[in-house]
């Protein structure tokens, strides 16, 4: 169980880049953000700030207080259920619909696309 949770986290939080460099997943997404010149203040700014989140908006806001609740809180069943359909089942199909709309307006973003489209993902 150890081996298949370290496993887990591993593979959750870190990866290769498009030139096979290890990185992390955050790191992954907020230069893929930036390429596309999405604004990543309110990222930072949460993080500088100890995760403070009064400073999100509200939809933002309630997201991240269930999410942290549920790390905290929640039994083992109600995390694995999150985090294995919620999230592995839910995700691939937002990263398709956003590649389709990148490839129609033929935005040229290589980190982002590699992001959300490198083996195993989608």
């Amino acid at each position: 169980m150890v081996r298949l949770i370290n496993e887990i986290v591993s593979g959750e939080e870190s990866d290769f880049d498009e030139q096979g460099n290890p990185t992390s997943h955050f790191e992954l997404y907020i230069r893929s953000m930036e390429e596309v010149g999405a604004d990543t203040w309110a990222i930072f700014n949460f993080i500088e700030n100890d995760c403070n989140v009064d400073l999100l908006k509200p939809g933002v806001r309630e997201f991240v207080t269930y999410n942290f609740a549920l790390a905290q809180f929640g039994s083992l069943e109600e995390v694995a259920a999150v985090f294995f359909y919620g999230r592995e089942h839910l995700i691939p199909e937002i990263f398709s619909s956003i590649l389709r709309v990148l490839e129609k307006q033929k935005k040229i973003c290589p980190t982002k696309i590699f992001t959300f489209d490198r083996p195993g993902l989608l």
